[in-house]
């Protein structure tokens, strides 16, 4: 009887690197292109947009919460207030706000003003000297980004160093917004979101 052969266990051969045809390459790299192209035209669109609201007549609103934090009412609320008022001038603008949010250990006081303004480069400083005068002396001011509502801004902190007022002013609005239980560093940080939320397009109907 002849012996069974064995079948030689031959390996598979490997499988070339796969290459790229090119039509394959070419529709690649347009399809890169095109990405790249669409991630541009965004970016201009955006920034175009940005242009046009910036460009649109702007007032000051109190809105229902600031940075997260509900309105309040109250005695103590209406107080802190009064105080932040004390040796600020009568304004004559277009629309006035005044509110507080949070609690008053830890919560916001915002004023601010709209109108047109023909503000001088240090207007700024006389709104904290007004602060001074008023009882809330204002240590270690310094510039800060204005946001792109444009204009100047400018924060600092009380000797307690748990109070912060940070201001702005351009042609269209004054604004002050006083953190209380907070640092200079988290206030600064936030300033222009809730400068964003306050200084706002008109309505059409007011254009």
């Amino acid at each position: 009887m002849l012996a069974q052969a064995t079948p030689t266990q031959n390996p598979l051969p490997i499988a070339p690197a796969r290459r790229l045809h090119g039509y394959q390459l070419a529709l690649l790299t347009l399809t890169v292109v095109a990405q790249l192209l669409v991630a541009g035209t965004t970016a201009v669109l955006y920034r175009h947009v940005q242009d046009l609201v910036g460009e649109l007549p702007k007032t000051v609103v109190a809105p229902a919460t600031l940075g997260g934090r509900p309105r309040t009412d109250g005695t103590t609320t209406d107080a802190l207030i009064a105080q932040v008022m004390r040796g600020q001038p009568t304004w004559h603008g277009t629309a006035e706000v005044k509110a507080f949010y949070g609690n008053p250990e830890a919560g916001l006081l915002l004023h601010a003003v709209a109108g047109s303004f023909n503000w001088s480069a240090g207007e700024l400083d006389y709104l904290f000297y007004d602060l001074r005068v008023g009882g809330i002396a204002v240590y270690d001011v310094a510039p800060v980004p204005a946001g792109p509502l444009g204009g100047q801004a400018s924060c600092g902190q009380v000797s307690d160093g748990t109070t912060i007022v940070c201001a702005w002013a351009d042609p269209e609005s004054l604004g002050t917004i006083v953190w209380y239980g907070s640092s200079l560093d988290a206030a600064r940080a936030e300033f222009i979101d809730l400068r964003g939320e306050v200084q706002v397009v008109k309505p059409m109907s007011e254009w």
